[in-house]
């Protein structure tokens, strides 16, 4: 389904990031195959088995990188898209909850969406219509960097 076969091919640079299972650590990838590396990105442990991608596993890249800004060069310009966590197993202030604050990221944040997870898929497309309302919004503001 993916117009290009490899990162290489891609008509702007693209890096995706995945937690390597065997050195415990995130990698971002930016060679090499692309669906591969967009599969073992997106692998959110418990729903999804860890991918095996370049002779080891990978399991989604929030594991460590949950902004996904590993393979952002710092002082690049970064519009981050943050949705908001209401998760009962989040604790306030939780790193995973912050905005990432660094130079030059512009941030859009959307609270309230509705929950939708593996038992309330039937909610996705009402979540879908009220990021796109908050998006649209946010668009007509004028845009504040961080950091």
């Amino acid at each position: 389904m993916l117009p290009v076969a490899r990162f290489e091919a891609c008509r702007l640079p693209f890096a995706a990031s995945a937690f390597d299972l065997r050195a415990l650590r995130t990698r971002v990838l930016e060679r090499g195959a692309l669906a591969p590396a967009i599969h073992a990105s997106c692998a959110v442990p418990l729903l999804f088995h860890p991918v095996r991608h370049e002779g080891t596993l990978f399991l989604d890249g929030g594991v460590a990188d949950r902004p996904g800004l590993a393979g952002v060069a710092g002082g690049e310009r970064v519009l981050y898209h943050h949705i908001g966590s209401r998760s009962p197993w989040r604790r306030p202030g939780s790193p995973a909850l912050r905005v990432p604050a660094r130079p030059g990221l512009a941030a859009l944040v959307i609270d309230g969406l509705p929950r939708v997870g593996p038992f309330q898929l039937e909610r996705g497309p009402l979540a879908l219509e009220h990021a796109q309302r908050e998006a649209s919004c946010a668009l007509e503001r004028p845009v504040a960097l961080r950091g």
